[in-house]
Formats: C-alpha cells, sequence, structure tokens
C-alpha cells in the first residue's frame, strides 16, 4: 500500500551563476548533484603591473605571480 502513495516526479531546479562562472561538468552520483564550476577571470579585470619611476628589471614579476 505504501507503493503507491510514492509519486515519481521529475524534479526541475535552476540557479543563476555569478558573472564569470562556467559549468564544466556535472554528475548524479548516489543521489548527489556533483557541478564543476570554474572562475574565469577576464584580461580586463585581472590586476595590472605598473613600473614606477623608470625603467622595469629582468626580474621583476607582478604581485600575482610572485
Amino acid at each position: 500500500m505504501h507503493g503507491a502513495l510514492i509519486r515519481h516526479e521529475r524534479v526541475r531546479l535552476s540557479f543563476r551563476l555569478m558573472d564569470h562562472i562556467e559549468v564544466q561538468g556535472s554528475k548524479l552520483a548516489n543521489g548527489l548533484l556533483n557541478i564543476d564550476l570554474l572562475r574565469v577571470v577576464p584580461v580586463e579585470a585581472k590586476p595590472k603591473h605598473i613600473v614606477i619611476g623608470g625603467t622595469e628589471s629582468a626580474d621583476s614579476k607582478p604581485v600575482s605571480e610572485q
């Protein structure tokens, strides 16, 4: 009798991702949904290296690369 009370319906869930987030893949295993996300930062949003006071030395690097 309990089998008659259980309804098998499709569930649909959607959500919005922030800017610059891409879905790389997803999998459903053991009732858990795993979603692989990748944050892609455009060149315009990356930190910039600015040389102050003259020439740039050969071993100077942007702060993000140190």
